[in-house]
């Protein structure tokens, strides 16, 4: 793990799992870090050099008052590329990430090769089937909270997790989670009101209206 400096003041963690061959660059949705990758991230590297990197706002990273639009942001990627020293790299983002790649592609296309959106490629001004999509998700069962031995250290909360879904890695799962003396689960970790509150007014500024510009690199929606 190292710190990148992207503007005065402000360091974005980035992992670099290392590898040979093309570069690959990947990018975690929203409240996720560049830890969401580490088990796919060794699975990648016999042929690929894979770098991750966590956001501005999220853990591991400054949480600065500002700077959370979309534009900034996908100017925080391309300052890592400089400094890391992947050339030409494909990006792979999942969810919110899909919107710095829409800048990336459009405002920065000689400086990557081609973006892979995962679950990513929406019309986030589109707001129609959301009724529909809530209707459905209203007949979806919970899963039980958790006990207090799942509580009782990360495994034990990876196991529980992975029973309803997936946990993912349990480096991703101490970025989430406060950690407790004893070692234990404590309660979930979250920006100051105040960055949560710079995040949600620059989303819903970009979002309406929503025109991402055209992307000019090949691209691949999952």
């Amino acid at each position: 793990m190292t710190l990148v400096s992207v503007e005065d003041g402000v360091e974005l963690e980035v992992l670099d799992w290392g590898g040979s061959g093309p570069a690959l660059v990947l990018l975690a949705g929203l409240g996720g870090t560049a830890h969401h990758f580490d088990d796919l991230a060794q699975t990648l590297t016999a042929r690929y050099r894979v770098v991750g990197v966590t956001r501005r706002g999220h853990r591991g990273s400054s949480a600065p008052p500002g700077g959370y639009g979309f534009e900034r942001l996908a100017a925080d990627v391309v300052r890592v590329i400089d400094v890391v020293g992947v050339r030409n790299p494909v990006v792979i983002g999942h969810s919110f990430a899909g919107e710095e790649m829409h800048v990336l592609g459009a405002r920065h296309s000689t400086r990557i090769r081609g973006l892979v959106y995962v679950d990513a490629a929406f019309d986030r001004g589109d707001s129609a089937d959301d009724e529909a999509y809530n209707a459905v998700a209203r007949t979806v069962p919970t899963a039980p909270g958790p006990q207090a031995s799942d509580l009782s250290s990360f495994a034990a909360l990876r196991a529980y997790l992975d029973k309803y879904g997936g946990a993912g890695p349990e480096g991703h799962l101490r970025t989430r989670y406060r950690t407790n003396p004893d070692g234990s689960v404590g309660g979930a970790w979250a920006p100051d009101v105040s960055v949560r509150q710079a995040v949600a007014k620059e989303m819903q500024t970009a979002y309406k209206p929503y025109h991402p510009e055209r992307i000019r690199v090949p691209a691949l929606a999952i």
